[in-house]
């Protein structure tokens, strides 16, 4: 595989695993907050609004976390130059990328997209889905750097699928606007 495609494939499946724990930490946050108003929040209903938010924004939490693992792959080698070690510097990368981001997102908008980034606790647990995003990097590198043969035109299906499955996911799961009667 060249050298961008395994970067660029090893980036978005980074930031897809990042947005995953990302979007179902903040859906747990949501409704934690939701009992905290004395509101009952059943099982059944929580399992539901998970896998409804993971659908709908999760894709939205991949754009974040792209972002971020973008901000990662650039602090690596100068976090590198420090003297860390490969899976520590890919870690602390990953949590701060998206931890820059996601601050950047607070002091945008008054009423930031993603609720759980209103206060410091929230803030804090989703910079922390950075770890999973460096771990699956360093992971990916250095398997890639101990394989040797090349996968041909397969290996060009991967990146092309991990942009499309969130944007197939929004596009299905869009909300529609209802007409008033």
């Amino acid at each position: 595989m060249r050298s961008w495609l395994r970067t660029v494939s090893i980036t978005l499946t980074a930031a897809l695993a990042t947005a995953a724990v990302g979007s179902l930490l903040q859906t747990q946050i949501n409704l934690h907050a939701l009992t905290q108003l004395a509101l009952q929040v059943s099982w059944p209903a929580r399992a539901a609004v998970t896998v409804e938010d993971l659908a709908r924004f999760g894709p939205v939490m991949f754009s974040f976390s792209l972002a971020g693992g973008v901000l990662a792959s650039c602090l690596q080698p100068i976090l590198r130059r420090l003297g860390l070690h490969a899976l520590p510097c890919a870690l602390l990368a990953g949590v701060a990328g998206l931890a820059v981001v996601l601050a950047l997102l607070r002091s945008v908008s008054p009423m930031p997209a993603v609720a759980a980034i209103r206060e410091s606790p929230g803030f804090a647990l989703l910079s922390l889905c950075g770890l999973v995003g460096g771990y699956v990097s360093y992971t990916l590198r250095a398997r890639a750097v101990r394989e040797t043969h090349p996968h041909g035109g397969v290996a060009l299906l991967l990146p092309a699928g991990l942009v499309l499955l969130p944007l197939v996911s929004f596009m299905f799961m869009q909300p529609t606007a209802q007409r008033a009667q």
